[in-house]
């Protein structure tokens, strides 16, 4: 599958596939809403959160997407009877109990598991961009494209104008494809921020929903992300974070080859520090 990805998947999507970086996803965000302060837009982020993605995959919902992008159907024949007739038990105080079938996910710790559920997502990300008529996202680049969505496996972000018939548009298509998938989105630990501070947010999909508040820091793919947040708010998570891990390692006799994938480690996240200062 992986060298079809490229054809295949989105590259608003950067989880899983060679060259592509988690980077994008956090540059974006700092992109966009540098653009959206510059044209004085009211631009919304919402970060979605699904519930047990992994666990709630369907299997015919996902057979039905490998069709539509042209895997052929000896293939997905191969992909159904690696999951048909599927168990699982659970382990409680040192004895297994009865086994029970499974109908339905993609499990974790099996290698072919991300690579499907990049296709949901990606299902997904079609869902959103064939409804662009109703949902206004931001026009971004020298061609004016519209962008509404990036995503990270199952770390998805919509970027949409904060009008609340533009806001409740993306609340039905999301209730569409959920009813089509069976996904659940969590609305009550996914976030929204907003670039304007003078807008009141009147949109609430589910009573708990928050609106990340104008000063205040979410963590976002392992970075700070946020509105008007003060540089000791962006980089200070950060350098504690490395701190505590070379202190950590720096106990243990580690070998040549480990303390390389430390070093880089470190260097990755040094680069972040640099770009974001």
């Amino acid at each position: 599958m992986k060298p079809l990805f490229n054809d295949i998947i989105h590259k608003s999507q950067t989880g899983f596939m060679q060259e592509r970086s988690i980077f994008y996803n956090i540059f974006m965000f700092w992109e966009l809403t540098a653009l959206a302060k510059e044209k004085d837009e009211d631009l919304v982020v919402l970060r979605l959160d699904f519930e047990k993605a992994y666990d709630r995959v369907d299997w015919c919902f996902l057979e039905e997407v490998m069709l539509q992008l042209g895997f052929p159907m000896a293939w997905v024949v191969a992909v159904r009877a690696m999951h048909k007739n599927a168990s699982s038990s659970v382990y409680v105080a040192g004895e297994v109990d009865t086994p029970f079938s499974i109908s339905r996910s993609v499990r974790q710790g099996y290698p072919l598991a991300p690579f499907l559920y990049l296709l949901i997502v990606e299902a997904l990300h079609v869902y959103f961009n064939n409804h662009a008529l109703t949902i206004k996202g931001l026009q971004w680049g020298v061609d004016n494209k519209q962008v509404l969505d990036n995503e990270f496996a199952d770390n998805t972000t919509l970027d949409v104008d904060g009008k609340e018939q533009n806001l409740h548009n993306v609340q039905c298509v999301e209730q569409e494809f959920c009813e089509q998938s069976t996904d659940i989105t969590n609305w009550n630990k996914s976030i929204g921020i907003r670039m304007k501070n003078d807008r009141v947010a009147h949109w609430l999909p589910h009573p708990d929903f928050q609106w990340l508040q104008h000063g205040r820091s979410i963590r976002y793919l392992g970075c700070q992300t946020g509105i008007d947040i003060t540089h000791d708010q962006l980089i200070a998570p950060l350098m504690m974070s490395l701190k505590k891990k070379l202190l950590f390692w720096s106990s243990r006799h580690l070998s040549l080859a480990e303390r390389t994938v430390i070093a880089n480690q470190v260097l990755q996240s040094s680069m972040w520090y640099i770009l974001s200062s």
